[in-house]
């Protein structure tokens, strides 16, 4: 079985363009250029070098999320996140 995750990343906007315009001259999705150019990386880096040791993941406690914010929707997500941006440059 084929298990695919889906997320959300942010790129600079001139190597999204130029990763839209290489996947389009290959007649593939940006998705799917995006997930060869990851694979190739990973093989060029080799198993020795990928080893890190464990991974701590510290959390912190944050804010509460408004009601009005759906976690589901990045661009809920972004939007709200703009908008504090906005409010601290304004203010």
């Amino acid at each position: 079985m084929l298990l695919c995750m889906r997320t959300t990343i942010t790129l600079d906007d001139s190597i999204f363009l130029d990763a839209k315009q290489h996947a389009a001259e290959r007649h593939v999705t940006l998705s799917r250029f995006i997930e060869e150019a990851v694979r190739v990386w990973l093989l060029e880096m080799g198993e020795g070098q990928r080893e890190a040791g464990p991974f701590e993941l510290i959390t912190v406690k944050g804010r509460s999320v408004q009601d009005s914010i759906d976690l589901d929707r990045t661009s809920s997500l972004i939007e709200a996140d703009d908008i504090d941006a906005y409010r601290k440059n304004a203010g």
